[in-house]
């Protein structure tokens, strides 16, 4: 019996003894990315969807929100050797996307977005209601096109209902000018 006792003291000296050994771990790196894209058929267009810090915040702005999160420069300086002239960055979001342009040294050329079923603007729903009393907005679109940052063509393409009626309105944002488009 005591010399099992002395084997097993022996044996668990023998397995601590090696589970102490001292391992050396190689250098990790942590890095942080804003957001991930992905190269789309069209080599030098990158798709990505937004992280938003509030919701809305990017059907809020679209141009604000691609200002603040996305770092073209730092696109263009890590895509250098593939001489692209021209890089298109694709926002897509649940309400809708934006394409944004950028030549070579990360300048905005152009941007298009296109959101659908957003807030209005509070003047504008007010317009909406006080003349189109009854009738119900069952979808809106909401589309800007920019070229060389003036170039603005902005307007909403809104559905009302009213009954088994509809009524699309094209509201030209750019010249506050309201035009019907369908009367149906």
């Amino acid at each position: 019996m005591k010399n099992l006792f002395v084997w097993l003291v022996l044996g668990l000296w023998a397995g601590f003894s090696n589970a102490q050994e001292i391992t050396e771990l190689k250098e990790a790196r942590i890095g942080f990315a804003p957001f991930e894209w992905e190269t789309t058929n069209n080599q030098n267009t990158f798709r990505f969807s937004p992280v938003e810090s509030h919701v809305g915040e990017f059907e809020n702005d679209p141009i604000a929100y691609l200002d603040e999160y996305c770092d073209m420069e730092l696109l263009a300086s890590v895509l250098e050797d593939k001489k692209y002239s021209i890089y298109t960055l694709n926002v897509v979001s649940t309400k809708g996307n934006l394409d944004a342009d950028f030549n070579k040294k990360g300048e905005l050329i152009k941007t298009n977005f296109k959101l659908k079923n957003v807030l209005l603007p509070a003047e504008l729903r007010e317009q909406i209601c006080k003349e189109y009393e009854g009738w119900t907005m069952v979808e809106n679109i909401h589309v800007a096109r920019i070229r060389n940052g003036k170039d603005v063509k902005e307007f909403y393409h809104i559905k009302l209902e009213k009954g088994n009626q509809s009524k699309i309105l094209k509201i030209d944002v750019s010249d506050s000018r309201e035009t019907d488009l369908v009367n149906i």
